[in-house]
């Protein structure tokens, strides 16, 4: 190794070590904390669902047409909607009602 390529370091490096795939899964599973532990409503959760393209097209025009209707209030998100319908969905006194009407429509 020439001159140019050594560096001068007070503390000692050690040589980087290559982990293996194994190392690396056990790594990433005792620094995420276990999902029982989390308490309800402290984290969030991707909701990966198909919905008709109908329906994607009322949600956009909602959101834009709320941010219209309301500039100074913050914009309103797809995400933030969905997480409304299902609050009014889990306080919706006849679920079962609900259902059977959305199926038979």
């Amino acid at each position: 190794m020439s001159s140019r390529e050594q560096l001068r370091a007070a503390v000692p490096l050690a040589a980087p070590r290559r982990a293996d795939a194994g190392d690396r899964a056990a790594a990433l599973i005792e620094a995420r904390p276990p999902a029982a532990a989390a308490e309800p409503g402290t984290g969030t959760c991707k909701l990966t669902t198909r919905v008709r393209a109908d329906q994607i097209a009322w949600l956009q025009d909602q959101a834009r047409t709320y941010h219209r209707r309301h500039p100074r209030a913050p914009k309103l998100t797809i995400e933030e909607l969905v997480r409304l319908a299902l609050d009014h969905l889990r306080s919706a006194p006849d679920l079962d009602g609900l259902v059977a009407r959305y199926r038979t429509g």
